[in-house]
């Protein structure tokens, strides 16, 4: 590990420690703050790094895709009567991509006199998160102390470094399909936990009124609060973007640190995902009516509870609308509710609105009734 990779690493700890003791104490030690902060620190350690060897291993790809070319130039050179400086020094002015920089660096280092092979050896230097172009110098250069006709080793060099190249290319390809699987895989599991938390969690802790729910229940039979949920789920999220990322990395690319890039992309839709959906605070009613049916200008119950993250609320105002008729009341100490109101004189099908506000949060609900 380089030193400016170790100081990567170390300022991202002292980073993430800062921002976690402070949030800590901004949060006032809340286990679900906690929780988001100890993700989002891991977050800070893991991916700068994992971002600085992904872009030197995309680096070292472009530079791969280019050796081939490099040296059948300087071999056509050699033929033609240059000398390899010489050929290296016409070559200089070739654009070779991500390539280019090296190959002048390397043009320079053999005009100011440094020999061929010690050049040869600062390129590898240079070059060694490239596996192809480390391998292809080390053959050049044992070529050339050998001796013989360099340029048939750079031919050769060439031609085997392109064939693994397309290799490497056509699995890329094969595997394209399953990429694709991982990340439908992903983004189906992450509309499956918001479709749990939205519509799942809060039906199954419904039960009339303000009791206990059909779900696992804590200590004195009351269900999990919405807290315990959105942990849950914000580490699942979490997980599952960080594994999902390497698995995408580590299929389509053959490396860990593509994976950085999978997962960054992955993390950052279901962090997205997660504020949108889940994060904020879930004001509800759980509305029910005593008939489905009823006739003309009969009065009918609407009933329910209004809750703030699975937590009655008590004394909050709820009107009902039911086919121009309005009702108020208010919820009582379990935070249910009761409207008696009347049907419409008209026949036909109506949904019956219920509607509350509380500290800028807004809910609404309805049930279908059948005037006859």
């Amino acid at each position: 590990m380089e030193k400016k990779d170790l100081l990567i690493i170390v300022w991202s700890v002292v980073i993430a420690v800062i921002q976690f003791v402070i949030g800590t104490f901004l949060a006032n030690f809340e286990i679900l703050y906690i929780g988001y902060l100890g993700i989002t620190a891991l977050m800070i350690i893991i991916f700068p790094y994992s971002i600085i060897v992904y872009l030197r291993v995309r680096n070292a790809k472009g530079m791969e895709e280019y050796f081939p070319a490099f040296l059948k130039d300087i071999s056509e050179a050699k033929r033609a009567g240059m000398t390899i400086p010489n050929a290296i020094a016409l070559s200089a002015e070739t654009d070779y991509g991500p390539l280019t920089k090296e190959v002048k660096r390397f043009s320079n280092l053999l005009s100011w006199g440094i020999p061929f092979p010690e050049s040869i050896r600062l390129l590898q230097d240079r070059v060694k998160y490239s596996i192809y172009i480390k391998r292809g110098l080390a053959i050049l250069l044992e070529a050339y102390f050998t001796g013989g006709r360099i340029e048939d080793s750079m031919d050769a060099v060439a031609e085997s470094t392109r064939m693994l190249k397309e290799v490497e290319k056509d699995r890329e390809s094969t595997l394209q399909q399953q990429l694709i699987i991982v990340y439908l895989i992903h983004f189906i599991f992450i509309g499956i936990l918001v479709a749990l938390y939205t519509i799942l969690i809060p039906l199954l802790s419904f039960q009339g009124g303000g009791g206990a729910g059909l779900v696992a229940t804590f200590g004195g039979g009351k269900p999990p609060p919405l807290d315990f949920y959105k942990l849950l789920f914000f580490l699942t999220m979490t997980i599952q973007s960080f594994g999902n990322g390497m698995v995408a990395g580590v299929t389509k690319e053959g490396s860990l640190a593509a994976g950085a890039k999978h997962a960054g992309i992955m993390l950052s839709v279901a962090l997205l995902t997660f504020a949108m959906f889940i994060f904020p605070k879930m004001f509800t009613i759980n509305l029910m009516s005593s008939k489905t049916e009823i006739t003309t200008s009969e009065m009918v119950e609407l009933y329910g509870s209004v809750t703030l993250e699975n937590e009655p609320l008590v004394g909050i105002e709820v009107k009902a609308n039911f086919g121009g008729n309005i009702g108020v009341a208010s919820t009582d100490e379990y935070g249910d509710f009761s409207i008696l109101i009347k049907a419409p004189t008209v026949e036909g099908t109506y949904n019956a609105e219920v509607n509350s506000n509380y500290e800028g949060l807004e809910a609404v609900a309805n049930v279908q009734i059948t005037v006859r």
